[in-house]
């Protein structure tokens, strides 16, 4: 596909909750890569002759949004300028190609984009949408596939936000052809992509090695051989797991984010230079910048307390003297006991299958018997 040109366009103001602080949707971790960066290699894999993201210039500027494009083109836009530099792109990228894909980056799409092509081409379209769903319930999403000759079209459309287009016979996309779309609209949506991809209901690959079925960890995350791991579930780069600690049910811990001793984190996504402190119990949950936001209740809360929870310093040379105040605090208490300070080591403890652990329906909740009023009934994971 080296006739075919793709212009992506990144728009800031878009964002979830606090969570995720002022960052667009598309530049939030999942499972250790940005969905712009898996965007850019999706597209890079087809072969395309060029790909361009055009994005407003505080975006453009950022370290995230540079280090998710490699090996594209990054356009900055001057202010409120950005599809009047996306019609200028159009207008250089159509003279030495034949079609441009033209996607707004606000939703996570794996599309069979020769299937696209040819459907664009079979029904004479000059300009062809994209849709997914079912032929009873479809939604519209922001990917055209224009001809490059088809300037005045390609204007009207960049020039109406996307809001208006003169488009021929839409194709349709859907999951029975093995496609997949997240709109990314809700922090439901953010959960149900990493959980999505460690099911293996899309493509998408966690960035890092696969430890035992179904339990993936970057290379340079540290684990404590006394923490519990319950496939599927993700640790990213530089994350770190201490003792005690409980990850299971298609969580996700992203980079450098901290897992305090024996906190459990269920079905949660934590996103990254997060520091949970010990003792917790998170789950149904994506927690961040200081905010943890219920899936359950549609709920986002502050939390004032650094020692329940606290933001991990986004410098090296922070993050390194943060890491020392925490060692000195600890070794004083090792002295006491007389124990050194274990190395931690990478360790997946796991014997059940990820598929049947996380699927509710094959595994009904069993009411657990009353305890006599002397004991405490303790909580289930994996096959424990």
């Amino acid at each position: 596909m080296k006739f075919v040109k793709a212009i992506l366009l990144l728009e800031s103001g878009k964002t979830f909750s606090k969570t995720t602080g002022d960052m667009p949707a598309v530049l939030v971790d999942v499972l250790g890569k940005t969905t712009l960066a898996r965007t850019v290699e999706n597209l890079s894999r087809l072969g395309l002759g060029d790909i361009t993201v055009v994005a407003e210039k505080p975006l453009a500027d950022s370290r995230v949004v540079r280090e998710s494009v490699p090996g594209a083109n990054l356009l900055a836009a001057p202010n409120d300028q950005l599809w009047r530099a996306a019609e200028q792109q159009f207008e250089s990228a159509a003279e030495d190609s034949t079609h441009i894909l033209i996607v707004r980056l606000n939703a996570y799409a794996e599309l069979d984009f020769e299937e696209l092509l040819e459907h664009h081409r079979s029904q004479g379209n000059k300009v062809t949408r994209v849709f997914f769903g079912s032929p009873e319930n479809q939604r519209a999403l922001d990917i055209f596939l224009v001809n490059s000759s088809r300037r005045n079209d390609a204007a009207f459309l960049l020039r109406s936000e996307m809001e208006n287009a003169r488009t021929g016979t839409p194709f349709l996309a859907t999951a029975e052809k093995k496609e997949y779309v997240n709109f990314l609209q809700h922090e439901a949506d953010l959960r149900q992509l990493a959980s999505d991809a460690l099911h293996r209901v899309c493509k998408m690959q966690p960035a890092g090695t696969e430890l035992r079925p179904g339990i993936w960890a970057a290379t340079d995350s540290h684990i404590d051989k006394r923490a519990r791991l319950v496939a599927p579930i993700f640790i990213g780069s530089r994350a770190r797991i201490c003792p005690g600690a409980v990850v299971t049910r298609g969580s996700s811990i992203e980079r450098h984010s901290v897992v305090g001793n024996k906190t459990v984190v269920e079905n949660g996504t934590i996103l990254p230079y997060t520091n949970l402190g010990p003792g917790l119990d998170v789950s149904h949950s994506l927690v961040g910048a200081r905010h943890i936001f219920n899936l359950q209740r549609n709920v986002c809360t502050p939390i004032q307390d650094p020692k329940l929870l606290s933001e991990v310093p986004a410098s090296a040379g922070a993050r390194t003297l943060f890491s020392m105040a925490k060692l000195l605090i600890r070794i004083p208490g090792q002295i006491w006991r007389g124990k050194g300070v274990p190395a931690p080591a990478p360790v997946a403890e796991s014997t059940v299958s990820y598929k049947e652990v996380f699927d509710s329906a094959q595994n009904p909740q069993v009411e657990m018997p009353k305890a006599p009023p002397a004991l405490a009934a303790m909580r289930r994971y994996g096959n424990q």
